[in-house]
């Protein structure tokens, strides 16, 4: 049977604790009529190139704002203090956090560690931020990384988040509905940007559960209109 995701457990490194890599759609691996390979080969370490410019919720910018003020407390920072993990509280167990929180998760993207922001439904008050610098005015598409929790299990749980994309050009705001795609990547649509600073900022308003602050990703479009 074809393979449905790849596991990575780091066993003695500072991942702390074993992750997905990537879930596979199975429908696309083709079949092989094909003996197993009994072995070593060597596998190039570039699969591909990836010009996208990610944003994780450990990042260094990574902040949280309560009203229009920075919550000063929650700013992402280089130690993990007893109960807090990078300024932010961390959770274990089955528990929907009032604040914006940190939870340990193998389904989370991450550079190296892999956790996820989240926090559940509230009146729209907080938001979590995730800055990225574009090299390049011009059309660019956002993705934004669904993780599984336990909490959060179905679509009609994630429901619909309230999404504001920040720029030198103002407020965009944008109405993405959590609910009805996949775990892992999936595209929330493309947005002409000038060069420098853009956020995207994650409302704790939702008409599900909870809003989930793992990645978020850009990638330059390359169209050619006819």
């Amino acid at each position: 049977k074809p393979p449905v995701s790849i596991h990575l457990e780091p066993y003695l490194s500072l991942n702390r604790e074993g992750f997905n890599i990537k879930i596979l759609n199975n429908q696309e691996i083709p079949t092989r009529n094909v003996e197993p390979f009994n072995g070593v080969r060597e596998v190039p370490w570039e699969t591909g190139e990836d010009n996208r410019i990610y944003a994780d919720d450990l990042d260094k910018g990574f902040t949280i704002i309560k009203g229009e003020k920075k919550d000063t407390m929650r700013l992402a920072g280089r130690t993990i203090d007893t109960g807090m993990d990078q300024g932010l509280p961390l959770v274990i167990g089955p528990v929907l956090p009032s604040e914006w929180s940190r939870r340990v998760a193998l389904t989370s993207w991450g550079r190296y560690r892999h956790t996820t922001a989240f926090i559940r439904a509230g009146s729209g008050k907080t938001r979590a931020v995730m800055p990225v610098t574009i090299p390049k005015a011009g059309l660019w598409e956002l993705e934004i990384h669904i993780p599984w929790l336990q909490m959060v299990q179905t679509g009609e749980q994630r429901g619909t988040w309230n999404l504001e994309i920040v720029s030198a050009n103002g407020k965009e705001s944008v109405s993405y509905n959590a609910g009805a795609v996949n775990l892992g990547w999936n595209p929330v649509g493309e947005y002409k940007l000038p060069a420098g600073e853009v956020r995207v900022e994650f409302s704790d308003k939702t008409d599900g559960r909870a809003v989930m602050a793992d990645a978020i990703a850009w990638s330059p479009v390359n169209r050619q209109d006819n």
